[in-house]
């Protein structure tokens, strides 16, 4: 994993402090998964893709519809909201709800993966 260092303050001392940022990186876009999926098994890169877009779309139904969905190993993504305050229940409406997201949940395995503690990640200062 590539890594830069970034300096900044230290709030209690104003000294100068440096600490590691992920470097920034190319993204692997979808198909290029596919392919690199269907190198290891006997499925093609179209139907991985169609896959892939079925999935896409039942995630953002069921993230719709206020349910989390947990993709194994990898994790869950739930809904989230977020709002103005009412003075009442009575005062507050769905016109209170000012944003609608997602949150990703990385699973334990997940997390142990990409932990500094895991000796199968090499981590590469760059500049």
């Amino acid at each position: 994993m590539k890594y830069v260092l970034k300096e900044g303050k230290d709030p209690r001392s104003e000294q100068s402090i440096f600490y590691a940022m992920a470097a920034p990186v190319t993204t692997i876009k979808l198909n290029t998964l596919a392919q690199e999926i269907s190198r290891e098994c006997t499925v093609t890169p179209h139907d991985i893709r169609a896959v892939i877009s079925a999935m896409e779309e039942k995630i953002i139904g069921h993230l719709q519809n206020g349910q989390s969905v947990r993709l194994g190993l990898l994790g869950s993504f739930c809904p989230t909201i977020k709002s103005k305050s009412a003075k009442s229940l009575l005062e507050f409406t769905n016109a209170n709800i000012t944003h609608v997201g997602v949150a990703f949940r990385p699973s334990s395995t997940m997390r142990y993966e990409l932990s500094p503690s895991n000796p199968n990640i090499e981590f590469t200062r760059e500049g």
